[in-house]
């Protein structure tokens, strides 16, 4: 009787300890993993920024009614994509801490929506996924649309 009382308690300790070591390095992993997700989703948005912003200086210095079509993947923690002041383009992304903007200035350029002369803020329609945007010469300004 006290063999099989003495080999359910060593069953359940190994099973304790077994528990008490796996659940928190599960949760040191799932962390660790959600962060390099976060990192690699704004190091894509600014890989994708970086190239709408040069994209925007090479069509204003060709001609005018010139355009270049753009076809982007942006990740799903992108929320909102804005331009201010006819200058910043702005990608709004949701993080683990809040809501964050990822910023891209254009210098010498004019940026609007095509529609709006975005003087303080206008909004540009691109969402999560694929995206296919239009930067097209204007003549004194750059219109980003999609």
């Amino acid at each position: 009787m006290w063999r099989r009382g003495q080999s359910a308690v060593e069953y359940l300790t190994i099973v304790t300890l077994s528990l008490l070591i796996l659940v928190p390095t599960a949760y040191y992993v799932l962390t660790y993993a959600n962060d390099i997700q976060s990192q690699t989703q704004a190091r894509q948005l600014g890989i994708v920024g970086g190239q709408v912003v040069s994209t925007v200086d090479e069509v204003y210095a060709s001609e005018r009614g010139s355009f270049i079509r753009l076809n982007v993947e942006l990740p799903d923690s992108m929320r909102n994509t804005t331009i201010r002041d006819n200058r910043e383009i702005a990608f709004e992304i949701q993080t683990q801490l809040g809501k964050s903007n990822l910023l891209f200035f254009s210098e010498n350029v004019n940026v609007t929506n095509g529609t709006d002369p975005c003087n303080t803020e206008c909004v540009v329609p691109l969402g999560a996924g694929q995206n296919n945007i239009k930067v097209e010469n204007n003549g004194d300004s750059v219109a980003i649309t999609s």
